[in-house]
């Protein structure tokens, strides 16, 4: 059986390559067309699919991979006036 090694995206260390075998890297294309022509509620519905039947170190792989994408930089996402750190405290009601 031909493998071949592919880096991960924005990764490091050992877990940086996996082996994938001739067979995947041949369908692996045609799969992601198949599941792009679909809906969001489709695609949603199969990868919920797919990951009861992954195993348990998969879903940590996963989680890792998932983790760095759903972290959210919320001092972005306040208004303009708590974003300038020398107003941001007059926001805040002290009591001595």
């Amino acid at each position: 059986m031909e493998t071949y090694m592919e880096d991960e995206m924005e990764e490091e260390g050992p877990a940086a390559q996996r082996e994938l075998s001739a067979e995947y890297v041949e369908e692996r294309e045609k799969s992601l067309q198949l599941f792009e022509g679909w809906t969001e509620s489709d695609q949603v519905d199969f990868i919920e699919n797919l990951l009861l039947r992954v195993c348990h170190y998969q879903h940590g792989q996963i989680n890792e991979f998932l983790t760095p994408m759903l972290q959210r930089d919320f001092i972005t996402l306040l208004p303009s006036e708590f974003k300038r750190q020398s107003s941001i405290y007059s926001y805040f009601i002290f009591e001595s």
